[in-house]
């Protein structure tokens, strides 16, 4: 192997490691949220996770529902429907509640 191709390998692996892992002391929430249409009707099946998460997504239940423990308070949320509307990403700001409007 090359130099560069192992400082780019060791890199790639370094910048995986500290996406996934949260900072030490970092404030872990329980976020409940529930995704509607824009005319407020529940979106089921929606894959909802936290992006750089080893955690599997939720999947949002027939009122549009999901909940997701040990979050960081500085998460992404990734929002992924199945249907017609469009992928979403969410910054959580430390909120522990969501109401996410999906467009199409």
């Amino acid at each position: 192997m090359k130099r560069n191709e192992i400082y780019s390998l060791s890199f790639s692996i370094l910048a995986l490691v500290f996406t996934a892992v949260p900072s030490m002391g970092q404030e872990l929430l329980t976020l409940n949220g529930r995704i509607v249409s824009g005319n407020r009707e529940p979106v089921a099946n929606v894959a909802v996770s936290v992006r750089g998460s080893s955690q599997l997504p939720k999947i949002t239940d027939s009122t549009g529902g999901f909940s997701l423990d040990s979050v960081p308070a500085d998460a992404w949320l990734i929002v992924a429907p199945t249907s017609r509307y469009k992928t979403r990403r969410i910054f959580l700001d430390g909120r522990t509640s969501l109401e996410i409007y999906l467009t199409e």
